[in-house]
């Protein structure tokens, strides 16, 4: 697998079953190997809405558009039929559109019709391309809004978990909702207090900026329309600014935490 800012590129191999080729069918395992043929598919960023489908080992290429893809059927399933229903699943589960048109090359090295899974391959290549096209497009855009307008280093912590600096559950779970467009059901008045930031775990020191008022009455007040609520998004992005205080103040608290890590241990 290769990802640059303009291509990407995708391969699986072929397989050839081993024991089992017909249990299968049956719901039953079976005992598979891979083989030296495999499936690249490489995804090439256009400038317009394009979408070109090109067979390297033919002449063949199509031109498409996305509302083509979103309705396509399951009739006559040649090579880039099929090709557009693994697009259309994608768009789906993501709920998403593309970025931009893109090219498609597909270069399928593996004999069709020998049962060595030159479809299932075509699948799999398809599939990581396009899920990489549509989960990987950080642009500047992007990055900030990702960052509440960049008042918080959560692009930071993507690139310290990316590099195995940062194992931190709370970032990847954010970013899973992020890159559905997803939305999450919080409180306007905290149920639990937070009691992580007593210096005892790995990604956090001892500081007090977390507390809250624990809310004396149960939440019975719900919204009616499944939306972002703009001014609950202007309230955390105003902590986030503010929540270190002055100059003065962040360095008096990170003297504290100097003394608690080295001297009073």
């Amino acid at each position: 697998m290769k990802n640059t800012q303009s291509s990407i590129t995708v391969s699986a191999p072929g397989k050839i079953h081993l024991m089992g080729e017909h249990a299968v069918v049956y719901g039953k395992p079976a005992l598979l190997a891979a083989i030296d043929k495999r499936c690249f598919v490489e995804l090439t960023k256009r400038d317009d809405k394009k979408i070109v489908l090109i067979a390297s080992n033919t002449t063949d290429f199509v031109t498409i558009t996305e509302e083509e893809i979103l309705t396509k059927d399951k009739k006559n399933l040649q090579l880039f039929d099929y090709v557009m229903l693994i697009m259309q699943q994608a768009l789906l589960y993501y709920h998403k559109s593309f970025p931009s048109g893109f090219s498609l090359v597909i270069n399928n090295q593996i004999p069709q019709g020998r049962g060595l899974g030159s479809s299932a391959a075509i699948a799999v290549s398809v599939a990581g391309a396009i899920t990489l096209f549509l989960r990987e497009n950080f642009d500047k855009e992007k990055i900030n809004r990702f960052s509440i307008e960049g008042t918080m280093n959560f692009w930071k912590q993507m690139q310290e978990f990316k590099a195995g600096k940062n194992n931190s559950w709370a970032i990847r779970w954010y970013a899973s909702i992020f890159l559905k467009g997803g939305l999450t059901l919080n409180p306007s008045a905290s149920l639990i207090n937070n009691i992580g930031n007593d210096g005892s775990g790995i990604h956090s020191n001892n500081e007090d900026m977390y507390q809250v008022k624990i809310a004396k009455k149960a939440v019975k007040k719900f919204p009616t329309e499944i939306k972002e609520d703009r001014q609950a998004y202007q309230a955390i992005k105003h902590f986030l600014k503010h929540r270190k205080g002055s100059l003065f103040q962040r360095g008096v608290r990170f003297l504290k935490q100097l003394r608690e890590k080295y001297i009073a241990k």
